[in-house]
């Protein structure tokens, strides 16, 4: 996606173009006012736009900061 976003949630599916379905979603946002959380029940990720999958335990802190793809 363009600009600073990771999205943090419960991967449900994926298919052979890494088109994603995430529940219990929060969407973190580096802006230049500050980071932005948002809270969503489902998203869509479309695969052209994923850089990165990890797997995380909860207790692991979120990096806004993904290598660059």
């Amino acid at each position: 996606m363009k600009g600073d976003k990771e999205f943090l949630g419960t991967l449900r599916g994926f298919d052979d173009y890494v088109n994603m379905v995430l529940d219990d979603v929060t969407e973190y946002e580096i802006t230049p006012e500050g980071k932005r959380e948002v809270k969503r029940d489902q998203v869509l990720l479309n695969g052209n736009n994923v850089c990165l999958v990890r797997s995380i335990s909860t207790s692991s802190p979120v990096s806004l900061h993904p290598p660059s793809c």
